[in-house]
């Protein structure tokens, strides 16, 4: 229902939680054993709090959350549509897809919203259309078949989880001291059989990409020297 809503941890084997009021939810674990559903058909209110995990097999959010530590863990697959996830830590894990609906529009009034100062996804593949968003500090991205993104990907200038190659950065002090990026560790790492990107844009100087297939519409990079 809807109004303000308090509880801790919830265990179940479905979960359907609708809000229509800001809310706040704190250090609190949702399990569902099948299905997880946050929903709320205004768009505006918040569900916020310091941490909140999610496990399910299946995780359907539409609806605002803003955290400092958000996980969401789901065996078989997590669709976000045309909701936001925000956290300082955003963690999100699925054997199967992860999949950004915001609708066709670039420009979209009500985006497929990810935020975080670290992000770190990992997935058997990873989608988003159009009228999906990607704003990370640090960004890590690996999927085991395919990252397919037709929104932006905005990248800060923060190290990204990602361990980055340590051999080609000692090659290059010693080769090429000049061309050694700031961060170490990547700020944007991408990982996947076939990795699409249909734009990128970076404040960082270090992106690292492992593909066999790689595609990249548009690039922006602040750093002259950015290492790719």
């Amino acid at each position: 229902g809807g109004g303000d809503i308090a509880f801790r941890n919830i265990d179940a084997d479905n979960i359907f939680l609708y809000f229509d009021y800001n809310s706040t939810v704190a250090n609190s674990v949702l399990t569902a054993r099948d299905y997880l559903e946050i929903y709320t058909d205004s768009f505006g209110p918040t569900l916020s709090g310091s941490s909140l995990r999610i496990d399910a097999r299946n995780a359907f959010l539409s609806a605002y959350l803003s955290y400092e530590n958000l996980t969401v863990d789901a065996d078989e697959a997590i669709t976000l549509y045309l909701g936001q996830l925000e956290a300082n830590n955003l963690i999100l894990r699925t054997g199967g897809a992860l999949t950004l609906i915001g609708g066709d529009d670039p420009n979209p009034s009500f985006p497929a919203f990810l935020s975080a100062l670290s992000l770190d996804v990992r997935a058997h593949a990873v989608y988003g259309d159009a009228g999906s968003q990607i704003f990370a500090d640090g960004l890590s991205m690996v999927a085991d078949d395919t990252i397919l993104l037709r929104g932006g990907v905005y990248v800060g200038s923060q190290p990204s989880v990602a361990p980055g190659d340590t051999g080609l950065i000692g090659r290059l002090q010693q080769a090429a001291p000049d061309l050694v990026p700031v961060s170490a560790t990547p700020n944007a790492y991408f990982s996947a059989d076939t990795v699409a990107l249909a734009s990128i844009s970076m404040t960082g100087d270090h992106l690292q990409m492992q593909s066999n297939y790689f595609f990249l519409g548009a690039a922006q990079f602040e750093q002259a020297g950015t290492l790719v």
